[in-house]
């Protein structure tokens, strides 16, 4: 095997790349994120925050005086995910990635410089998601792992890289891919994860070396079936808490002279998560057992566990110094956007919570009703959905209350970004007088189905909607569902596979599931349904909208962008929308010749609150 040349003072020439940015999805899926801020990260002195907006634009925050976020940079959405995000120690700048290219925002100059070394541009940044890839010391030396293009066989390694002289150096000449790091509050250590794959499973180890020269002072074997997504140092440097992605989170004991040795085995379930040390002897923790987000404290010795935080806190970050131990932690719903706060931890209890900034200036959703909705799947499970009422929702009255539908609404614990165009469309209903359901199903949290794509959400959908009727004043009359990718694909099949529903919505979907299953650009098609068009051909049959239009019944808009590269309008949308017109269905078409997959200009906006309120109200009777 190929590997770095060991560089010391001396750099090989490294070629740039797009990095591995897939191999994580074998383990955590693709989530639907409803809320466009992410990435929040808090400097050092507590005093600023850095944050993504919409995946794209980049801010800061300074949350110790009262100021508006300032834009740094925007285009981060190539990168793919935004885990090279960190402060220097001294919390004035700002490291950042975009374009694979190493950026320092300084807050006190207010300028962007791009750091600069002959050899620097020719490393590929890894782009993992939910891995915490860089570590800045205090001698403002930043710890990163990187590639080379092209060359994939040739393991990542680690690199320390002076931000203000630039020299660049590799520390590692790993067998293995190493992927993140974490230096040791003392500064005397560096630890970092590498793994490699084998038959799809993932084997893992940690090492720790010293950050100036790179010797090895430990290092554990391998570990089957668990990725380390992020290493977090006790305070004193004896203990390393190893976060794995999946439920194999490590507790490891330092010593110089022993080496590294398991410690304490972890009793969590799979929805406790360890985020933290709280001190050498107990962690922080995250559970999401109550379908709201809390933070607790576990001990490491007798495996006692109590929650400190609820309410939806969401771990941020925690200071361990005795003289102050502040936990920060975010809070959101699907009714409170999200906001910052902090409290003082002293041993299980916490002080006063106070509140450091919201990251919405207006709650849109402040006057309506809301219900987090769990009804069982057909698989036995327990599934939420998010309910949103209309400001007179009278729900023992006798009037009956239109539902609006949105498939792969997605909203667990977050509030909805309004930023995304059908957000903006859909909360506009509440003011109509309608019931606005946002249905998770089997399948929505993770695009990994592997059969039966559609079929699965329409009877977890019906079966909501069945429960909603019997609890709610539901006009049966008046039930539309409202989609956009892949929830424009579930109103394609929901109007062709069920009589339920009075009208539908599609923006950008898959009408014809052969032909888009044969692009594999969307991880539904071919993926969710077991095999490829030619391998299950009578499947793609029954199932493919475009292959039953003899069975739509009800009225359907159909909304595309000319320009969408992902799900194209001519294979979709304009296909279904011929074929349906020669049936005498009752179909409209409207393209946007300037619009992608989203519907991003304010003019085209407008049309479309135009032709959706046009169509609801023409057309919301069966």
């Amino acid at each position: 095997m190929q590997r770095f040349k060991p560089l010391g003072k001396d750099l090989i020439p490294l070629m740039k790349k797009k990095g591995l940015v897939i191999i994580l999805w074998l383990f955590i899926g693709s989530t639907l994120s409803a809320q466009s801020i992410s990435d929040i990260v808090l400097s050092r002195d507590a005093k600023k925050i850095a944050f993504i907006k919409g995946r794209d634009s980049l801010f800061i925050k300074n949350i110790a005086i009262a100021e508006k976020p300032v834009f740094i940079d925007s285009g981060l959405r190539d990168n793919g995910n935004q885990r090279f995000l960190t402060w220097t120690s001294d919390s004035e700048s700002l490291i950042y990635e975009k374009g694979e290219n190493i950026n320092l925002y300084s807050c006190k100059a207010q300028t962007t410089k791009l750091l600069h070394h002959k050899y620097l541009d020719s490393l590929s940044l890894f782009q993992f998601y939910l891995i915490q890839q860089t570590a800045v010391n205090n001698q403002d030396e930043l710890f990163f792992s990187a590639g080379l293009k092209n060359q994939p066989s040739i393991p990542s390694q680690l690199f320390r890289l002076n931000i203000k002289s630039g020299e660049i150096r590799q520390l590692t000449d790993s067998p293995l891919h190493v992927s993140n790091v974490s230096i040791s509050k003392d500064q005397k250590y560096v630890a970092y994860a590498s793994y490699n794959f084998t038959d799809n499973t993932p084997q893992t180890k940690i090492t720790i070396i010293k950050p100036g020269s790179g010797e090895v002072l430990a290092k554990t074997g391998l570990y089957n079936g668990s990725f380390f997504s992020e290493l977090k140092w006790s305070d004193d440097g004896t203990h390393l808490l190893a976060i794995d992605s999946g439920n194999n989170t490590k507790v490891l004991i330092f010593d110089r002279r022993k080496g590294l040795k398991e410690g304490p085995a972890l009793k969590l379930s799979s929805n406790e998560k360890p985020v933290a040390f709280y001190n050498k002897k107990s962690i922080l923790y995250t559970d999401t057992k109550s379908g709201k987000s809390r933070i607790g404290i576990y001990n490491l010795a007798d495996q006692t566990k109590k929650i400190i935080v609820g309410n939806g806190a969401g771990y941020l970050s925690y200071n361990g110094d005795p003289k102050k131990r502040q936990l920060y932690f975010l809070t959101e719903s699907p009714k409170q956007p999200k906001s910052l706060l902090k409290t003082v931890v002293e041993g299980d209890r916490v002080g006063e919570i106070n509140f450091l900034y919201s990251f919405s200036g207006k709650n849109r959703l402040q006057e309506y009703e809301h219900v987090t909705y769990w009804y069982g799947n057909l698989d036995g499970d327990s599934t939420s959905s998010q309910i949103y009422f209309p400001k007179a929702f009278m729900p023992l009255s006798e009037k009956k209350y239109p539902l609006l539908v949105v498939p792969y609404g997605g909203y667990n614990t977050s509030y909805p970004d309004f930023g995304y165009f059908l957000n903006d469309v859909v909360f506009d209903y509440l003011d109509q007088g309608y019931i606005i359901s946002f249905p998770n199903t089997r399948g929505i949290d993770y695009e990994r189905q592997t059969d039966n794509y559609g079929k699965l959400q329409l009877e977890d959908t019906e079966k909501l909607i069945h429960e909603l009727s019997s609890t709610y004043s539901i006009d049966q009359n008046r039930i539309i569902a409202l989609g956009h990718s892949h929830g424009a694909t579930m109103v394609y099949y929901y109007l062709t596979h069920s009589s339920l529903f009075s009208g539908g919505i599609a923006i950008n979907g898959a009408a014809d599931w052969i032909k888009q299953a044969e692009r594999k650009s969307m991880a539904g098609l071919p993926f969710g349904m077991g095999g490829m068009p030619a391998e299950l051909k009578a499947k793609y049959e029954e199932f493919s909208p475009l292959e039953n239009i003899e069975r739509l019944k009800a009225p359907l808009l159909i909304i595309a962008g000319k320009e969408d590269t992902q799900i194209p309008y001519d294979l979709n949308a304009v296909a279904f929308y011929n074929k349906a017109k020669e049936s005498g269905k009752k179909v409209k078409l409207v393209v946007f010749n300037d619009e992608g997959h989203l519907i991003d200009t304010f003019t085209n906006k407008q049309v479309l609150k135009q032709e959706v309120k046009a169509f609801i109200n023409g057309n919301s009777e069966k």
